[in-house]
């Protein structure tokens, strides 16, 4: 985006975009919109660092290619999969059971710091959090498909149950 003052009683906003197209809309000086704009801007061009430091950052032309698509080292289907599997262990628990989850794993408070907030013993709310994890395991290994590479898996299994 960049600005430009036509005149005291309006402001041209340009906007450029990947597919060289550019659009220019012209506001008037005093509308909030405007202001606010400006403000983006100036703290855009404030905080850009891909503008002051170069060697920082990668141009697309230095990222692998396969055809007319960019390669990527990361698997995105089996990202989504494993997104969508912890969301479906997240919907089988508690509200209390998903609370301590992402207390500890997310937020990283320690139990210590949840007991003092909730007035208990620590050792309460460290059982509860295993427990909620326990419960989490066991939805995510009822979703989890069979395959020969989960020999291990299998065997770990069988030996639960002796």
């Amino acid at each position: 985006m960049s600005t430009t003052d036509n005149n005291q009683n309006h402001v041209t906003f340009s906007f450029d975009y990947v597919t060289d197209e550019r659009i220019e809309v012209q506001l008037p000086t005093d509308s909030p919109i405007t202001q606010a704009l400006l403000e983006h801007d100036a703290r855009w061009k404030k905080t850009n660092r891909a503008d002051t430091r170069r060697d920082r950052h990668s141009s697309p032309s230095e990222f692998p290619k396969e055809g007319m698509h960019f390669a990527a080292d990361i698997d995105i289907e089996r990202d989504f999969i494993n997104k969508q599997a912890v969301a479906t262990a997240f919907a089988g628990l508690s509200e209390r059971q998903r609370f301590l989850i992402e207390a500890v794993v997310l937020d990283g408070y320690s139990f210590a710091e949840i007991a003092r907030a909730e007035n208990k013993d620590e050792s309460a709310i460290r059982h509860a959090y295993n427990r909620a994890i326990k419960r989490a395991r066991r939805i995510l290994e009822a979703d989890r498909p069979e395959s020969s590479f989960g020999v291990a898996y299998r065997a770990k299994q069988q030996n639960r149950i002796k």
